[in-house]
């Protein structure tokens, strides 16, 4: 739904978007990977509380939780709508609900490194498939409609890259795995993620663009699946948009199942009974979120769009920053105390 809003902000100049966003993931990786060189291996929540005590922990730990939580019903919710409205439309949403929340919940009770090693399968061939899709649709792609550049200035390339880094924000999620990884993330890794990610974005917002127009574009509400519905490999193999089925479901399993790990961590369990019943207790809640009240995908594309994306944005770099901040000055706790 980020690349929506972007192509709906932006229009044509959505493209010039993708760069300005790529270079906020760029800044914002290079503040996350400080702060985990602070941290060492040290989970986020213990290295807080040792240094500044749990007061200062909880106030850090509190928004983002909050951030994983509307972060896990923003994913629910857009794959639900998004089923109904593709190929389940028939299948009632609870039934969805608990299709996603069944194997969300068992890959996080398996835990991180299952989680890591399921993505590691999923989410290559789920980037391959991206590249594919931007190499098969040029022959259908008009990119005069990209032109003229900048027609109305560059308020609405803010808007658009403000979106796009409201997705980046995610990254934050790597800090909050910090103790779980066998050493901590180089620059190289962090090149690599910057370029694969403005890479891919900047590819499907240009496609997107010049495969329907700027005003076309900006009126699809799932414009990366009607970029598949295109798709025709010479003159016999064609409908291949099942394949964006598998890239929807792999990335949002992947991103639920972290998140909810993650949100149990966080939350205080680490181990054990404790783990399952809160990692269980939050998804019934984020189930029970999504079935609430239901809203149209209209609906809610307006909600998050205006509200739930640029707060979303706002809070995580602010409560990043505090943290950035808390590590730069070296304080010592009881456990750290040796080490600087």
């Amino acid at each position: 739904m980020v690349l929506n809003a972007m192509v709906n902000s932006a229009k044509r100049d959505v493209w010039i978007s993708a760069l300005v966003a790529s270079v906020f993931l760029a800044v914002w990786l290079a503040l996350i990977g400080f702060i985990m060189r602070r941290l060492g291996q040290a989970s986020l929540k213990q290295w807080l509380a040792d240094r500044y005590g749990r007061i200062v922990a909880a106030a850090i730990c509190v928004p983002l939780g909050l951030y994983l939580s509307l972060l896990a019903i923003h994913v629910l919710k857009t794959s639900v709508g998004w089923a109904k409205a593709v190929y389940m439309p028939m299948t009632p949403a609870w039934a969805i609900v608990a299709m996603y929340l069944i194997f969300a919940f068992a890959a996080a009770y398996c835990g991180v490194q299952a989680i890591a090693i399921t993505a590691g399968i999923l989410l290559p061939l789920s980037l391959l498939l991206s590249l594919g899709l931007l190499i098969i649709n040029m022959s259908n792609s008009d990119f005069r409609y990209l032109a003229p550049m900048l027609e109305f200035g560059m308020s609405p390339v803010w808007r658009g890259a403000l979106m796009g880094a409201s997705g980046f924000v995610d990254a934050t999620i790597l800090l909050l795995l910090a103790h779980h990884m066998k050493g901590p993330l180089r620059a190289r890794h962090m090149a690599g993620i910057v370029l694969i990610l403005a890479v891919s974005l900047s590819g499907i917002t240009i496609q997107a663009v010049a495969l329907f127009g700027p005003d076309e574009a900006a009126k699809q509400l799932y414009v990366f699946f009607e970029e598949w519905r295109l798709v025709r490999i010479d003159k016999f193999i064609e409908h291949l948009d099942f394949l964006a089925v598998y890239q929807w479901l792999a990335s949002s399993f992947i991103r639920l199942a972290l998140t909810l790990c993650l949100l149990g961590e966080l939350l205080g369990a680490h181990s054990g009974k404790r783990l399952t019943i809160t990692q269980l207790v939050c998804c019934l809640t984020v189930g029970g979120a999504v079935l609430w009240k239901p809203y149209s995908d209209v609906q809610y594309f307006n909600f998050a769009t205006r509200y739930l994306f640029p707060g979303s944005l706002i809070v995580v770099v602010a409560t990043i920053c505090c943290v950035a901040l808390l590590s730069w000055a070296r304080r010592g706790g009881k456990k750290y105390a040796k080490q600087n």
